[in-house]
């Protein structure tokens, strides 16, 4: 029996794609920096969207934990467009009631910071404030100091406005996230593509060169037929198939078959 030839097993398992992965990064890279564009976007435009009114005024809101100023027109920056003299704030915490949804009072202090908001090129700073503890309907009520009317708002401070609207710096995260399965997950597939291709050409090197055990794939060629078997006498004479005895020594002559094993 001839030997037993063994080839090298194929490469096992379905090919790894890799765009799938490769689009997953690309999600990722875009949804970061939508995320900080429409954070950024909603954070600027309450900064200028608020809407100064004369006092006195009262206004129901949604608000949600943290503080809130009322804003007046700086007189003495805007060249006394409110009517008073340039010496300063005019509104004080006796001109704010604040009132929840439930009825109670929400206590309010007076302020006089460094937050300044510009609506109209007028300038508006904080003159009382209040802190609330919980999201609700909240009522506030504006009085006008000494019976003149102030350009006013209710507005969030800095602070308060910045912690809201994480929903879009959780699309930032989400983004992040993807980036990161997405590349890792790149690289992987294509590594694993290139030992798949590497484990191929080495079946086509196995099969071309050959390998111990292996039976390389070789064109077959002929074999020449070996020349017909003459009939010979017992005597080693060559004589035609229809003589029966020698013409040379009168032995009897053997048909082919037979003298080929003579």
């Amino acid at each position: 029996m001839g030997a037993a030839y063994a080839s090298p097993p194929p490469p096992a398992g379905r090919t790894r794609r890799v765009w799938p992965w490769v689009i997953v990064l690309v999600v990722g890279v875009l949804l970061m920096p939508l995320g900080v564009g429409l954070f950024a976007g909603s954070k600027i435009s309450a900064l200028f969207s608020a809407d100064p009114r004369q006092t006195p005024f009262s206004v129901q809101q949604r608000l949600g934990p943290g503080t809130y100023y009322v804003f007046e027109d700086r007189a003495d920056v805007n060249g006394g467009s409110s009517g008073f003299p340039s010496s300063g704030l005019q509104l004080s915490v006796g001109d704010v009631t604040v009132t929840s949804s439930d009825g109670s009072r929400v206590a309010v202090f007076a302020y006089s910071g460094g937050e300044t908001r510009i609506i109209s090129t007028s300038v508006f700073v904080p003159a009382v404030g209040f802190t609330v503890a919980s999201s609700a309907t909240y009522t506030i009520r504006v009085a006008s100091p000494s019976g003149n009317p102030v350009p006013a708002f209710v507005a969030p401070s800095f602070q308060t406005l910045l912690s809201g609207g994480t929903s879009w710096l959780s699309l930032t995260l989400l983004g992040v996230l993807l980036a990161i399965l997405g590349l890792v997950m790149t690289i992987l597939r294509a590594t694993q593509r290139s030992r798949r291709r590497r484990a191929e050409l080495a079946v086509v090197g196995y099969a071309t060169a050959g390998a111990p055990g292996f039976a390389p794939f070789a064109p077959q060629t002929a074999t020449a037929a070996a020349p017909p078997v003459a009939s010979r006498c017992a005597n080693g004479h060559d004589a035609s198939s229809d003589d029966k005895f020698c013409r040379y020594c009168g032995a009897p002559v053997y048909p082919a078959a037979q003298a080929g094993r003579t």
